[in-house]
């Protein structure tokens, strides 16, 4: 389903978000690998609002929220 660059390192772990809810427009970025799922949402999602109603998908499995700092 996703092809990895073989120039990306694997010390980074791929992101795709789309940072509000009004828009398609897809964002992908290379995040360090070992960071929890709420520092890569807090990093990527400036706005507290719309960081409180995001929606994490790990491989296909929703993370409910209560989980990002474990994950």
């Amino acid at each position: 389903m996703h092809t990895l660059n073989k120039s990306i390192s694997a010390s980074t772990v791929q992101v795709a978000v789309i940072p509000h809810p009004f828009s398609v427009e897809r964002q992908r970025h290379a995040m360090p690998s070992g960071r929890s799922v709420e520092d890569i949402i807090t990093a990527l999602q400036g706005d507290p609002l719309l960081r409180r109603h995001a929606h994490v998908y790990l491989n296909g499995d929703y993370i409910p929220q209560d989980q990002w700092p474990h994950v």
